[in-house]
């Protein structure tokens, strides 16, 4: 898909400016791959830049009546969405998992991917998912941060009593409940050099 002019977009919308377009866009870090649906059914595709506040001034210079905007969820998180909305146009955010997809596997482009997008918002196919605030968006990348700790550690202990297992060494008291002393009691155990070594990484991975 390549750059279109402004002026073609505008063509592209004459005289249908009071009916409802619907917009499709597959987002990425640099660009946003976009597609507008008419009524009509007929589609017009361009890719522009990735800023927001730069995308929104594009459609109000448009004068067009939007009836959504869809794209899906994911790694560039969530400033697209509330600039659309804090804009007075409709978003919805769809899971990637509730999307339909086509029973055949075909060709995927990020072209086809955003007119997928315009076609489904258009048919009222995408139920949006809840936009949260930016407080909102911090907490859960908190809380998903302490997850992943909890779960490295978890992993660890599981990794440390499989090599005791391994080298037939029983395990500390220490470490049937990790309480305090277990590193102590680990690292008095008589090991040899070599599976020492191995024990440290395992300890550190």
């Amino acid at each position: 898909m390549v750059t279109i002019r402004v002026a073609s977009i505008e063509r592209f919308v004459k005289g249908f400016e009071a009916q409802p377009f619907s917009i499709g866009i597959d987002v990425h870090k640099r660009s946003y791959h976009v597609a507008i649906r008419r009524v009509d059914g007929k589609v017009m595709t361009w890719v522009c830049p990735a800023d927001p506040e730069g995308f929104v001034e594009q459609i109000h210079r448009l004068s067009i009546r939007v009836s959504a905007v869809a794209y899906e969820a994911g790694p560039t998180g969530f400033g697209l969405a509330r600039t659309l909305r804090s804009a007075g146009i409709e978003i919805l955010m769809a899971a990637p998992s509730r999307i339909p997809r086509a029973v055949s596997s075909g060709a995927k482009t990020d072209r086809l991917d955003c007119l997928r997008l315009a076609e489904y918002a258009a048919k009222g196919m995408i139920r949006s998912i809840a936009i949260p605030t930016p407080q909102q968006e911090a907490q859960r990348s908190l809380q998903r941060h302490r997850h992943d700790i909890v779960d490295s550690l978890r992993r660890s202990k599981q990794r440390i009593k499989g090599f005791l297992l391994f080298l037939g060494l029983p395990e500390p008291e220490e470490t049937e409940r990790w309480r305090r002393g277990a590193g102590e009691a680990l690292l008095a155990l008589p090991l040899d050099p070599h599976a020492r070594l191995t024990w440290r990484a395992t300890c550190e991975s």
